[in-house]
């Protein structure tokens, strides 16, 4: 059975996912354009979305570690400890994203 505190952060969570995928298919999208207006537009675009998911998800972490911070089950620290290797990936992201944009 999965605790409520997870249940709620995977609830929580559910619309990043959908965003972190919407701004995937951008990015594929601006690397198939050619130079131009839309190529900067999709960019600004993808670190916008970028920079919310990568706030929204630290913010949420945080919380669900802290809420019980004793009492983590083993299911918990795992997905404590992939989310922020997720906000890693995902400011890695934007960090390559700024990089061609420049």
């Amino acid at each position: 059975m999965i605790n409520k505190s997870l249940q709620d952060f995977f609830d929580k969570t559910q619309k990043n996912n959908i965003l972190l995928s919407i701004a995937l298919l951008i990015i594929v999208i601006t690397l198939v354009v050619p130079t131009g207006g839309y190529n900067y537009i999709g960019k600004i675009t993808v670190l916008a979305i970028l920079g919310y998911i990568l706030y929204y998800n630290v913010k949420e972490t945080h919380y669900l570690k802290n809420q019980q911070k004793n009492k983590l089950s083993a299911d918990m620290k795992t997905n404590v400890w992939a989310n922020y290797l997720l906000c890693f990936f995902i400011f890695l992201l934007f960090i390559y994203v700024v990089y061609t944009l420049l």
